[in-house]
């Protein structure tokens, strides 16, 4: 096999090697690769393992623009057809790195469930179908809601939803975000009593 081509660039190598066309990050250990030069199967397959992982992690990088779970990115990079073993080797790369981190990313999503008006059960279920492992989704959560029964969030949203007082239909919203039970029904009963206060203060008038 001949190499065909080399180029440089600040962050890479560009290698053309008969019809392949490998990328080796800067510091590779091949980085001394001259074109013309004749190479066997074996040391083929050497560039071709470390062309794989690096093209692999330039595509977890730019997944990354974005925050997600450490599963999340695994499956990208075996969706894009990488090997689990070159993915596998990336993850180890990434985290090494610091690019992932599984509680930093349950604490900002559930942060942002919160801060949108969603509740701890909705936060725990939504980390976990993002491949958050179970600790870690209930861990964040924790950390996020707290004692936090979220009564007052609720109560907002019941006002801004519903003019009238349906117990089934708005006790299914609230579930439906994901809220508590005792803290459920703590609010419908606090919805009623906020309608018939306005009811009687129209009354008044």
């Amino acid at each position: 096999m001949k190499i065909t081509s080399v180029k440089f660039s600040e962050e890479s190598v560009r290698v053309l090697i008969d019809n392949d066309k490998l990328i080796l990050p800067v510091e590779s250990r091949f980085v001394s690769l001259k074109a013309d030069s004749e190479i066997d199967d074996d040391f083929f397959a050497e560039l071709k393992t470390e062309s794989d992982n690096y093209s692999a992690y330039l595509a977890a990088l730019r997944y990354l623009r974005n925050i997600h779970s450490a599963e999340e990115v695994r499956r990208s990079l075996i969706k894009k057809g990488f090997s689990k073993k070159t993915a596998q080797s990336v993850m180890k790369k990434l985290e090494e790195r610091k690019y992932i981190n599984d509680y930093d990313f349950a604490f900002r999503l559930a942060e942002n469930l919160k801060k949108r008006s969603y509740g701890s059960v909705f936060a725990e279920s939504r980390l976990r179908q993002r491949g958050v492992d179970p600790a870690t989704a209930k861990s964040a959560v924790r950390e996020i809601f707290g004692a936090d029964s979220c009564e007052e969030a609720m109560l907002n949203l019941l006002k801004k939803k519903y003019k009238s007082f349906d117990r089934a239909k708005c006790g299914r919203f609230l579930f439906s975000r994901g809220f508590q039970p005792d803290s459920v029904y703590r609010t419908l009963k606090q919805f009623e009593n906020y309608l018939k206060e306005e009811y009687n203060e129209s009354q008044r008038s």
